[in-house]
């Protein structure tokens, strides 16, 4: 095997090292054991197939547990526009038009991904455990809205960074 090959091999098995590692990073002020027992009450409909496709990220509430999904999102939007509108589709063909046609799909991801992490703080608020205790452990909401968007918005950038 090429020392090259050996590199590219060990550069893919950090990544997905790193990927499980902070899939066990739970976003702050929030209550894991609620989260859980919330998705093992539920985890034979849609939300179950969801947190299987995050690796079991979205029972912990980490920090990735959007996923790579706002920015698959993002792209399938700007395919559409590019479908719709000829300048766009035009700016994607061409070498320079490309790079400014994937910037706008990140910042499109950046975007997605704070309405996402608003969403879910939100519905996080009404959320109770078995014994009645709150999913959310801070005071101040908007506080925890902060927290929680920007740190589920870092850990969306970086598995974009990481793809």
């Amino acid at each position: 095997m090429s020392k090259s090959l050996v590199n590219k091999i060990l550069i893919t098995l950090g990544f997905l090292f790193l990927y499980r590692m902070l899939a066990y990073v739970p976003v702050p002020g929030v209550d894991v054991e609620v989260i859980k027992s919330f998705f093992d009450s539920n985890s034979n409909n849609a939300l179950g197939l969801f947190n299987m496709f995050n690796g079991n990220a979205a029972e912990r509430l980490s920090i990735i547990s959007l996923g790579i999904m706002p920015y698959i999102t993002a792209s399938i939007i700007m395919e559409l526009l590019a479908a719709t509108f000829p300048a766009l589709g035009q700016m994607k063909k061409e070498r320079d038009g490309m790079v400014k046609y994937m910037q706008i799909i990140r910042y499109a991801t950046i975007a997605i991904t704070i309405v996402q992490a608003i969403g879910v703080s939100v519905g996080l608020q009404n959320l109770t455990g078995p014994d009645g205790s709150s999913a959310i452990m801070v005071a101040n909401m908007n506080e925890f809205l902060l927290v929680a968007a920007v740190s589920m918005l870092a850990g969306t950038m970086l598995l974009m960074w990481i793809g």
